[in-house]
């Protein structure tokens, strides 16, 4: 009698399971990643010189209201 691998017996149908992370919590891994985000590029734009924001189109105005907001308003 040959000796057999249980891995033999196992039907060829059968798929491994599959294992991640839920949606939701991949959405909220998401939206604090936008959030980090939002607060990075805001802290850029408060330190740019007023030549560099008349370059872009801006007005130190512009840059306070923006970066006053909280990073969870975009």
């Amino acid at each position: 009698m040959e000796k057999q691998n249980c891995i033999d017996t196992m039907p060829s149908s059968t798929a491994p399971a599959k294992f991640g992370l839920p949606p939701w919590l991949k959405s909220m891994l998401r939206l604090a990643g936008l959030w980090i985000e939002r607060g990075r590029q805001r802290r850029q734009l408060r330190e740019l010189s007023d030549a560099a924001l008349r370059d872009i189109g801006l007005a130190r105005a512009d840059v306070q209201s923006e970066t006053a907001k909280p990073f969870w308003r975009p």
